[in-house]
């Protein structure tokens, strides 16, 4: 029977807090312990199966030059050593364009399918549902 156990969301929450922090500071290899070997993720015009950890960091680092992925809304059924729910994400993106910077957001409900290896969380799938996405200008802050 599904159930909603306290120890089994923090440790999901933080598989999802993995992801994000390894999607912002570009480390593939963070992220690629986030998946299951049969990882799948899907979204707007994509669905990357091989090498996935590899193709979304070559992905950002090819078009953004900062992200910043913030959740909420964390809400997992666990079931023995699979589980599914939804996080929301507000993923900022800022771009270069034209000479000057934009902030591209993007409005996410991700779906997850996880599996539990070795007592550890992973995703299985994740699917990405944006609901809808905000432009704006940027300014880059001096280092």
């Amino acid at each position: 029977m599904a159930q909603y156990d306290q120890e089994e969301q923090w440790q999901i929450l933080q598989l999802a807090h993995r992801y994000a922090l390894a999607v912002d500071s570009r480390d593939a290899a963070l992220l690629a312990e986030c998946f299951a070997p049969e990882i799948e993720v899907i979204g707007p015009g994509f669905a990357l199966t091989e090498s996935v950890a590899e193709a979304i960091i070559a992905g950002l680092k090819a078009r953004y030059v900062w992200t910043q992925h913030n959740l909420s809304n964390p809400l997992y059924r666990v079931s023995g050593a699979e589980a599914s729910g939804v996080i929301n994400c507000v993923a900022h993106h800022i771009e270069e364009h034209q000479g000057s910077y934009r902030m591209r957001s993007w409005h996410i409900r991700y779906h997850d399918r996880l599996r539990q290896l070795d007592g550890v969380w992973r995703l299985c799938q994740r699917r990405l549902d944006v609901g809808y996405e905000s432009v704006l200008p940027a300014a880059a802050i001096p280092q």
